[in-house]
């Protein structure tokens, strides 16, 4: 706020409103305020939501991931038969699961990383502490 142009005080107030003209605008009250900022909500845009690690994924690889054990592994032939899918379709996808860290690839097959047994971020509210426990033995 501006004060006398007689006081010491006001004297970095004045400089910004004499430098940057262009981006100023004095205001005398609150309904002038409301005015030059629009209503409370209006201008501003609702941050991100928080996306987890299984946001986004087809259906098909999230259903994947809730059958993979995250102690043990189990071969993609395993997997095929829990999904009703063909094997081929489920070893398909394990490559790119892999290469996003959700799965690791051991000497008998797949499981969960931490990463993979994290839960969306539908399902992290008020889970947030046992995002990393939830896996399954297999």
């Amino acid at each position: 706020m501006p004060g006398p142009v007689t006081s010491a005080a006001s004297v970095g107030c004045h400089r910004l409103l004499r430098t940057h003209r262009e981006q100023t605008v004095l205001v005398t009250d609150a309904a002038e305020v409301c005015e030059e900022i629009g209503g409370i909500g209006e201008l501003a845009e609702y941050p991100p939501a928080d996306t987890g690690s299984r946001d986004g994924l087809p259906e098909l690889v999230r259903r994947m991931l809730d059958v993979m054990p995250a102690r043990s592994s189990v071969g993609a032939a395993v997997l095929a038969q829990r999904l009703g899918e063909r094997p081929e379709t489920v070893q398909a996808l394990m490559g790119p699961l892999v290469v996003e860290g959700l799965v690791e690839l051991r000497g008998d097959g797949y499981r969960l990383t931490a990463l993979g047994r994290a839960p969306s971020a539908a399902g992290r509210a008020g889970a947030a502490d046992d995002a990393g426990a939830t896996g399954t033995a297999g």
